[in-house]
């Protein structure tokens, strides 16, 4: 059975005035925050949990093991978003526990980050702490000799008297808080010494490490017989020490000379489908029609290289819909327009609602009802054969004048073979195809270069509008959006900042800090 590390840690933050005293350069806060990150890189296991705390505690993330969400707030907190100065650390000692309780974790542990155990001493939150099962460790942040602590505009924090207000790290309070919650007490330093300390393996009746099985997962252990296998080459092995019969061996293994041969370095590496999508994608299509295994790549290759007898040949034995209407388009191209109509009605008795097969078939019946050119010029010039119909609605006519660059979209080979073909657009009249072997399907969406990737307008059953038409509406569109999403806040420290001033107004029982407000 599979079993993973249940071991949940709550990380407390002060998050009051004190913190920006710059006894530690650049602040005490900002030091702190640089080590809880560090803190959370080394945690691969278990679930975190952050509270932060001044004159009130509020939660920040519940107890989690996706430790990037929390590594992602980290950075915006700051002291000016709490809603109530001061230090109250049995608050956020009794959070903590909330949390820890929520969650139905057991021997848990609380890491208290701070330069001050508080006006009102916490000694009951860590009695109701350790009588949970829980354990509590703290990091010091300051040095006792203190710093002022800044007030804005070049000016310190002064007391009532106007006296300038020193901060100092209390460590005699905060070994003792340590101690009686059954941990460890450190001062911060610059390297990971103090997250060894209050994170290494305690000694003591509660566990610090929890492991538990996972439900329903199972991996494979597998067991080595291998060494087994060197008793039956012993005697083998053994014929090595007579002379010269060593020699006889190896000659007789090594293979015969071959013929010099070109080495084509991708070749070990790459099938000939990926080659062959590399050089679509390159916009080698005569490579990559000789590259390609798959019948219908091969095929939208070859559309592509203007190869239409050849790629109509090797969709012949393929009677799918993508098949039937992809090889109706290389005979339009042809001008075999009544193999390639009767290809379209095929198409159309399967799939009444194929759009882009009804179009080039009316536009096949309307050039046939015409009067048939002169043998000559039909045969030596394919600018009368039809121009199918692209994703956008217009035809490829309109954008390939005379017919000599192959059409897109609905009526070009890779773009309409949606289901195997690897340049299909995603957003396509057609379902959405499976990028070759070896090929992101990022490579595969553009490998078709210039087929427009949007859904066909008559597609989604709205009249077809011209090109520039839909580029204008579609730029429009993507203005207004961006409009539209740089009016959304993305600042976490005010999103913090208004769901603690939230929390802390409807708690009935909010009270004014005790002690200093700093």
């Amino acid at each position: 059975p599979v079993y993973r590390q249940q071991e949940a840690l709550v990380i407390v933050l002060d998050l009051s005035r004190s913190m920006d005293a710059t006894d530690i350069e650049p602040s005490r806060l900002v030091r702190a925050r640089l080590k809880i990150r560090d803190l959370l890189q080394r945690r691969s296991d278990g679930r975190s949990a952050l509270v932060v705390f001044a004159g009130d505690a509020f939660p920040v993330t519940p107890l989690t093991d996706d430790v990037n969400t929390i590594d992602a707030l980290v950075p915006a907190l700051t002291t000016g978003m709490m809603p109530l100065p001061g230090t109250r650390t049995d608050r956020a000692l009794d959070a903590a526990a909330a949390l820890l309780e929520q969650a139905g974790a057991r021997g848990g542990r609380v890491l208290l980050i701070t330069d001050a155990a508080g006006a009102r001493a916490p000694d009951a939150a860590v009695a109701r702490l350790r009588q949970a099962g829980h354990r509590l460790s703290v990091i010091g942040v300051g040095t006792p000799e203190g710093a002022t602590i800044p007030a804005g505009g070049g000016k310190v924090v002064r007391n009532a008297a106007g006296e300038i207000v020193v901060s100092r790290l209390d460590e005699g309070a905060l070994r003792a808080l340590a101690d009686a919650g059954d941990g460890q007490y450190v001062r911060l330093s610059v390297d990971d010494a103090d997250l060894d300390a209050v994170l290494g393996d305690g000694a003591g009746p509660v566990p610090w490490l929890t492991v538990s099985d996972v439900p329903g997962l199972t991996s494979d252990r597998w067991r080595e017989e291998g060494p087994w296998l060197l008793l039956a080459l012993l005697p083998i092995a053994s014929l090595a020490f007579r002379r010269g019969l060593l020699v006889l061996a190896l000659v007789s293994v090594m293979p015969l000379p071959r013929p010099a041969q070109a080495l084509d370095w991708t070749s070990p590496w790459h099938n000939g489908d990926q080659r062959g999508a590399r050089a679509f994608d390159a916009q080698d299509y005569a490579g990559a029609a000789h590259a390609f295994s798959n019948p219908r790549w091969k095929a939208a290759a070859l559309y592509r290289a203007g190869l239409y007898e050849q790629a109509a040949a090797v969709l012949a034995p393929l009677g799918d819909t993508p098949a039937l209407y992809n090889r109706g388009n290389a005979l339009a191209r042809l001008g075999r327009f009544d193999e390639a109509m009767a290809l379209y009605e095929q198409v159309l008795r399967t799939d009444p609602e194929h759009e882009d097969a009804r179009h080039n078939l009316d536009l096949l019946r309307a050039l046939d009802s015409r009067a048939p050119p002169p043998d000559g010029e039909r045969d030596g010039d394919d600018s009368r054969a039809p121009a199918p119909k692209d994703p956008d609605g217009s035809s490829s006519g309109q954008r390939n004048e005379g017919g000599d660059a192959p059409p897109q979209g609905a009526g070009d080979e890779p773009g309409d073979d949606r289901a195997d073909d690897p340049s299909a657009s995603p957003g396509g009249s057609q379902q959405a195809a499976e990028p070759p072997p070896g090929q992101d399907p990022g490579e595969a969406s553009s490998a078709a270069g210039d087929t427009p990737p949007s859904e066909s307008d008559d597609a989604r059953g709205r009249p077809p509008a011209s090109g520039d038409d839909v580029s204008a509406a579609t730029a429009d569109s993507e203005r207004a959006m961006t409009q539209w999403l740089r009016q959304i806040e993305d600042d976490p420290a005010g999103l913090l900042r208004r769901k603690f001033r939230y929390q802390y107004g409807r708690r009935a029982s909010g009270a004014a800090a005790d002690g200093e407000p700093w």
